[in-house]
C-alpha cells in the first residue's frame, strides 16, 4: 500500500523526536493543526500534549510561538527539543537585556522555528513590533485553563492572549490544556474568538491510577496512615500539603523516624533552594517531595509511583491535575487523598482571602491613597494593621493584586536592591526635553536611557551600583538627580526597596471610578466555593473515583475504573498488583493506551483471579494488634504476602446482613445487651433530629461536659455518658462505623457544620434488629466486652472510618492511666430510664425577667414536649417555643430542648406571629441565612428566586414570608 507524502513527513518528524508512533488522539489533532484549522486540545496529564503543536513547527514553514506559564517548563522543554537537534529558545526574564535583545534579533531573521514565551511578554512593545516582521505559523497556548477566570490557576495576562492573537491577524491558535470542564473549555473557545475551532477531547481516564480517599479524623490519624503507607517503600513519589507550616513538620517527622530521604518545597524557599531540591528530586537522589502546589506544573519525571495529598486541594481540576503526575510511565501508581473535615476550613479560609470584599478593597485603596510617599514601601502586614477593616494579610495581598489590575497603581516586583525604572514615550530619547543647562541631568537620563535600552512601556530593573559605576557619581547625589527626572510626563524612577513596593501610575482617582467588576469577582467567589463542595463530594462519595472526576469534567461516558478503592470495595488506599518496575521504564509497542503490554497483561491477570476472600471469623481476630489492621491500610512490598479482611462495598445495600445476625458464639444475653445498647443509641440520635456534629455526639455519648455540650444543656439528657464506660476511641469508631454502613449520615445545614443525622436504613434498625449490619453488631459486642475487661486487647469488627477493611478496635495505648470502676452496660441503660421531673413553679407573666430557667424546662425526651406538672397554668405550645428565641437559644438548640424538629420550631413561631408576637432572627439563624432574608426585606433579592439557603428546611420559607409580613424587626 502506497504511503502518501505527507503521511512520510509526519512519520520522519515524529522519528525527529525519539518516537515510533502516536498516542491516542496525537495524530488526529496534528492532522488537524497541518490542514490550517484551529483547535482546542485537551488531553490528560502525560498524554504528549507538546507533540501536537511540536510536530507541526517541524513540517511547516514559519514561526510557532509557545505560550508556556513557567521558566522552568520553557526551560525543560527547549533543553529537550535542542538535544533532538530542533531549532527552539525561548525569552524570558532569566536571560539579560542584552541577551533578550540578541535572541529577538535572532529569531526575527528566522533562526529558530519554535519560540517560547511567558504570556506577561507580550505587553512587551519591542516584542511585539519584532514578531510583527517575522512569519508566524502558528500560537500554541500551553496551560491554557490559565485563560479562563473559572479556572484554577487564574492569571490575567492569559487573558489578554485574546488581543495579542487578533493584532496577529487571528494567527492560527492551538490551545492545550488537561483539566477543563465544559465552562472552561467555552471560555477558553470565548477569550480566544476561536468561534471555528474543533475540540479535541482524548479522554481524561488514567488507567493505570488506583486511586482512593481515606478519610481521617485528625493530622495524627493522617501521619499514622501516612507512615505506614511508607514504611519500607523504595519508589519515588509527591505528598501535597497545603501550607507551609504542615510542609516543613512533615519532612520533619518522615525524616526522623522512618529515616526517609525527603525534602520540603514550597514558595517560601529562595529561588535556587527550590532549584536545588527539585534538582536532587529528578535525578533520584531524594525518594520523596512534600510540598505545597507550588511544585509539579511541568516536572516530567515518569516513575513516580505515588501521589498523596495529605490535605484536600481546593479543586478537582487541582487534585487530577496533581494526582496525574503518578504513573507517567504507565505502570501502575496509587494517588490517595487523607480527608478529614477540617480540609474544607483549610479551602474556605483560601478562598475568603483570594476573594476580598469591596468593603476590603475601598479601605485598602484609601489607606493607600493617603500616603504621601511613592512608592509605598509597607508590606502587607504592616497595611493590614493600619486599615480599619478587619483581616488578613493574604487578605491584603489578593486586595492589593486586584487593585494592581486597574492600572491606577502597581504592586512592583521584589527587586532584590535594584531600582525600577519605566520610560513610557515612544520619542527615541528624552534628553532633549530637558534645559540645555541640566548638564548633569542630562547625562544622567542618558545613562538611564542606555540600561532601558528599548524596552519602553515596562518596569525595568538596574542595579544602582551600574548607575554609579557609569556616572562615576556618589548615590546621594545620583538619587537627588533622578528624583528631578521624574518630573518628566514619561519617565519613572523607584529606588531599590526589598520588599514589594506600591506604585501610584495615577493619583486622585475615586475608589467608585476604578475599573473593578464587584459583579465579576463575586461570581468567582461563588464558583471557588461550587468547586469546593465538588471536591468535597469526590472525597466522601460512594460511587467510583475515576468515573467521579470523569464525570465532573463532562465525560458522560465513564465507567467504572474497577481499581479503585471504592470499585474495590474499601475506602482508602487501594490494593494494586505486583508489577517488575524496569530501571528506566519505557512504553510498549502501544503508546496510545498510556500503560505497558506487561503492566495490562499483569492488570488483566489480576482481574481475573481476583476473588473475595472470606471475612475471618472474629475469635480469630480478638488477638491481633492494630498493626496487622494497618497492613491492610497500606499494601507495600514487604506486606504483600499479609492478609488483608476487605468489607462489602458502602455503596451496597446489603452490608452482610441475614435474617437472624448470625452472632459468632456469643451468650444470648450479650446479643440482647448489644442490640438494646444500639437500638437505645439511635433512638437518642434521632431525637437530635441531624443538628449535632459528630464530635458532639461523641462527647455527649462520652459523658464529657465539653464547652458545645454544656452549652447545648446535653448534660441534662439521660444519654448523657451512655458510652462513659467505652474508651473515647471505640465510641467514636462506633459513630464512624454506622455512617461508613448507611446507618447515620451526615450533612452540611449550613456552612462549614457537617451534622449527623438519621437514614432510612437507621430508622429501620431502631427497631428491627435483623436490620442490623452484622460488621456493626460485631463492633458493638466487642466494644462491650472490652469495657468489662481493661486489661484485654479489645478488638473491632470494622473501623470504617480509618479503613474499611480493618477488623479491629483500636488497641489501647500503653501510655493510657488506669480507668476506675468500669460502670457496667446494664446499669448504663437502667439509669437513661430514670427520669427526673421538673420541679413545679408559681404561674407567672411573659416580661422577659420572669421567663423561667431552662433547668426546669421539660427534657427532651420526656411524652410531650408542652407536657408540664399539672400545677401550672397550661400555655400554649408556641409561647414554649418563643420564650427560648427570647432568651436567645438558636434554632438547633431550641429544637433540641423541645424535643421538636427545626421544622416544629419554625411553625411555633410563624403561628407566634400570626398572633401579633415579634420574632428577632439575628441569634436564631447562621449568619448567610440572615444575610439573606436582609436582601429580601431591603428588596435587593426580591426580583430573584428564592435563595437556596432560604430552603435548608421546609418550614423555613414560610416563616420568612410570614416574617416578612408583619415587619419583625432584626434586633
Amino acid at each position: 500500500m502506497a504511503v502518501s507524502g505527507s503521511e512520510l513527513d509526519l512519520t520522519a518528524a515524529l522519528a525527529k523526536f525519539g518516537l515510533m508512533s502516536f498516542r491516542r488522539g496525537q495524530k488526529e489533532v496534528i492532522e488537524h493543526i497541518i490542514g490550517g484549522h484551529d483547535c482546542l486540545c485537551v488531553m490528560p496529564t502525560g498524554g504528549g500534549k507538546s507533540l501536537c503543536y511540536q510536530l507541526p513547527s517541524l513540517v511547516r514553514p514559519g514561526l510557532t510561538i509557545v505560550v508556556s506559564p513557567l521558566i522552568a517548563l520553557m526551560k525543560d522543554q527547549v533543553d529537550g527539543l535542542q538535544k533532538r537537534g530542533i531549532r527552539a529558545t525561548l525569552i524570558n526574564s532569566s536571560l539579560t537585556p542584552q541577551e533578550q535583545s540578541e535572541r529577538l534579533e535572532q529569531v526575527a531573521s528566522g533562526r529558530y522555528s519554535m519560540l517560547y514565551v511567558a504570556p506577561e511578554r507580550l505587553r512587551n512593545q519591542r516584542f511585539l513590533d519584532s514578531i510583527r516582521t517575522t512569519p508566524i505559523q502558528l500560537l500554541a497556548i500551553d496551560e491554557a485553563h490559565c485563560i479562563s477566570e473559572w479556572g484554577h490557576d487564574f492569571r490575567p495576562d492569559y487573558q489578554r492572549l485574546g488581543r495579542f492573537r487578533e493584532a496577529l491577524g487571528n494567527v492560527q491558535t492551538i490551545a492545550l490544556t488537561a483539566t477543563a470542564t465544559p465552562r472552561v473549555r467555552t471560555d477558553i473557545l470565548r477569550s480566544l474568538q476561536l468561534s471555528d475551532a474543533e475540540t479535541f477531547i482524548t479522554g481524561f481516564a488514567r488507567d493505570n491510577l488506583y486511586f482512593g480517599s481515606l478519610h481521617c479524623m485528625s493530622d495524627r490519624e493522617k501521619d499514622r496512615q501516612l507512615h505506614q503507607f511508607l514504611d519500607g517503600r523504595d519508589e519515588s513519589g509527591i505528598i501535597y500539603v497545603a501550607t507551609r507550616k504542615r510542609c516543613e513538620a512533615l519532612v520533619d517527622q518522615l525524616a526522623k523516624e522512618l529515616k526517609l530521604s525527603v525534602s520540603a518545597y514550597h514558595a517560601g524557599l529562595l529561588p535556587e533552594q527550590r532549584k536545588l531540591v527539585q534538582d536532587k528530586f529528578m535525578a533520584g537522589e531524594l525518594k520523596a517531595i512534600v510540598a505545597t502546589n507550588a511544585f509539579g506544573m511541568g516536572i516530567d519525571k515518569s516513575d513516580l509511583r505515588y501521589v498523596v495529598h495529605y490535605n484536600m486541594p481546593g479543586t478537582l481540576e487541582a487534585y487530577y491535575q496533581e494526582a496525574g503526575r503518578a504513573g507517567r510511565d504507565g505502570l501502575l501508581s496509587q494517588c490517595v487523598l487523607l480527608f478529614s473535615p477540617q480540609d474544607r476550613y483549610i479551602q474556605e479560609f483560601f478562598i475568603e482571602n483570594a476573594n476580598p470584599s469591596r468593603d476590603l478593597l475601598e479601605s485598602v485603596y484609601e489607606f493607600l491613597s493617603e500616603c504621601e510617599e511613592d512608592p509605598i514601601e509597607l508590606t502587607a502586614d504592616e497595611i493590614r494593621e493600619k486599615i480599619s477593616q478587619s483581616a488578613t494579610s493574604e487578605a491584603v495581598n489578593s486586595s492589593l493584586q486586584i487593585l494592581g489590575r486597574t492600572g491606577v497603581l502597581e504592586r512592583l516586583e521584589m527587586a532584590g536592591g535594584l531600582a525600577m525604572f519605566r520610560i513610557s514615550s515612544r520619542l527615541p530619547s528624552l534628553v532633549d526635553l530637558l534645559p540645555r543647562d541640566a548638564t548633569v541631568r542630562r547625562t544622567v537620563l542618558r545613562c538611564v536611557e542606555k540600561g532601558v535600552g528599548d524596552r519602553r512601556d515596562e518596569p525595568v530593573y538596574i542595579h544602582p551600583r551600574w548607575l554609579m559605576e557609569q556616572l562615576q557619581m556618589d548615590r546621594d547625589t545620583m538619587s537627588r538627580h533622578l528624583r528631578e527626572l521624574c518630573k518628566l510626563e514619561d519617565f519613572e524612577y523607584v529606588p531599590p526597596f526589598r520588599g514589594r513596593a506600591i506604585h501610584f501610575r495615577k493619583k486622585n482617582v475615586p475608589f467608585d471610578a476604578l475599573p473593578i467588576d464587584h459583579t465579576a469577582l463575586a461570581a468567582r467567589k461563588k464558583a471557588d466555593y461550587e468547586k469546593l463542595d465538588q471536591m468535597v463530594a469526590y472525597a466522601r462519595s460512594k460511587a467510583c473515583r475515576q468515573r467521579t472526576i470523569l464525570e465532573y469534567f463532562g465525560d458522560n461516558s465513564a465507567c467504572d475504573c474497577k481499581i479503585c478503592d471504592r470499585c474495590q470495595g474499601r475506602a482508602g488506599w487501594p490494593t494494586m498488583p505486583k508489577q517488575n518496575i524496569p530501571t528506566t521504564a519505557k512504553r510498549d509497542a502501544d503508546p496510545s493506551k498510556g500503560i505497558t503490554k506487561s503492566t495490562s497483561a499483569s492488570l488483566s491477570a489480576d482481574k481475573a483471579t481476583e476473588k473475595a476472600p472470606k471475612r475471618p471469623k472474629l475469635a480469630d481476630s480478638i488477638a491481633k494488634d492494630d498493626t496487622s489492621g494497618a497492613a491492610n491500610e497500606a499494601p507495600s512490598d514487604n506486606a504483600a504476602n499479609k492478609k488483608s479482611a476487605p468489607v462489602p462495598p458502602a455503596t451496597k445495600s446489603s452490608s452482610k446482613r441475614t435474617a437472624v445476625i448470625a452472632w459468632p458464639s456469643w451468650p444470648a444475653h450479650k446479643q440482647r445487651e448489644a442490640i438494646q445498647l444500639l437500638q437505645t443509641l439511635l433512638g437518642a440520635l434521632e431525637r437530635t433530629h441531624g443538628y449535632l456534629s459528630k464530635t458532639v455526639i461523641i462527647q455527649h455519648f462520652s459523658g464529657t461536659e465539653s464547652k458545645a455540650v454544656t452549652g447545648l444543656r446535653l448534660q441534662r439528657l439521660p444519654e448523657f455518658g451512655f458510652l462513659q464506660s467505652w474508651r473515647k476511641s471505640h465510641a467514636s469508631g462506633l459513630i464512624e462505623l454506622l455512617i461508613e454502613h448507611g446507618v447515620l449520615q451526615q450533612s452540611e445545614i449550613r456552612m462549614g457544620k457537617l451534622t449527623v443525622s438519621m437514614t432510612p436504613l437507621g430508622l429501620q434498625c431502631k427497631d428491627q434488629s435483623d436490620a442490623i449490619p452484622m460488621a456493626v453488631a460485631e463492633y458493638v459486642a466487642n466494644a462491650i466486652a472490652a469495657s468489662e475487661d481493661p486489661d484485654r486487647d479489645p478488638v473491632s469488627a470494622q473501623n470504617s472510618a480509618r479503613n474499611e477493611s480493618s477488623t479491629e478496635l483500636i488497641k489501647k495505648p500503653v501510655t493510657e492511666p488506669p480507668r476506675e470502676a468500669v460502670k457496667p452496660i446494664q446499669q448504663t441503660l437502667l439509669a437513661a430510664t430514670t427520669i427526673e421531673r421538673p420541679p413545679t413553679v408559681e404561674p407567672v407573666g411573659f416580661s422577659e425577667p420572669s421567663i423561667r430557667s431552662l433547668d426546669i424546662m421539660p427534657d427532651a425526651q420526656i411524652a410531650d414536649a408542652g407536657t408540664v406538672h399539672i400545677e401550672q397554668p397550661i400555655i400554649a405550645d408556641w409561647q414554649w417555643t418563643l420564650r427560648l428565641v427570647r432568651h436567645g437559644y438558636r434554632l438547633g438548640e431550641c429544637a433540641l430542648i423541645r424535643g421538636k424538629s427545626p421544622d416544629g420550631i419554625l411553625a411555633d413561631l410563624t403561628v407566634a406571629m400570626q398572633n401579633g408576637e415579634s420574632v428577632a432572627i439575628d441569634q436564631l439563624f447562621d449568619r448567610r441565612t440572615i444575610l439573606a432574608i436582609k436582601e429580601l426585606r431591603n428588596g435587593t433579592g426580591s426580583a430573584q428566586p428564592t435563595p437556596a439557603v432560604l430552603m435548608v428546611f421546609s418550614g423555613l420559607w414560610p416563616f420568612v414570608q410570614q416574617w416578612l409580613k408583619t415587619g419583625s424587626g432584626v434586633h
